[in-house]
């Protein structure tokens, strides 16, 4: 009802939050459906050659003028993480396109890259970037 949404948004506000409404129904946050949507992407074009997660990631960098790109968000969020988003999601949407994306995180996966918090990830980082990540 209006008034719980009322009720709800002014909470959110008390407790130090940002309210965002979603006026539909619909499966999961809004941020996360767009950062999901920015990473595939950006695994498909790697996968498929196009580019490498080096230049996607100065593509994205030099057009936006945001300091990480997207192979720089996976590597902060773990590339572990990524994959298991990716695994359970295949049973949502598109089964053969996420395969595709799972594939080509398992090398990543296999050797223990998983990103900031192993030192390695598709980038190397040092350990002043791991310690602000554990």
């Amino acid at each position: 009802s209006p008034d719980i949404l009322e009720r709800l948004k002014e909470l959110a506000i008390r407790i130090g939050q940002t309210p965002i409404v979603q006026t539909v129904e619909n499966p999961g946050y809004i941020f996360n459906a767009l950062l999901q949507n920015l990473l595939s992407s950006s695994l498909d074009l790697a996968r498929r050659g196009v580019a490498t997660p080096s230049d996607i990631e100065l593509s994205w960098k030099t057009v936006t003028g945001m300091r990480v790109g997207p192979f720089g968000m996976m590597d902060w969020i773990g590339i572990d993480l990524i994959h298991q988003v990716l695994t359970n999601s295949r049973w949502n949407g598109d089964y053969d396109e996420a395969q595709k994306l799972v594939e080509y995180l398992q090398p990543w996966i296999d050797r223990g890259d998983l990103g900031v918090k192993t030192g390695q990830g598709f980038f190397q980082y040092d350990s002043s970037e791991m310690e602000t990540n554990g």
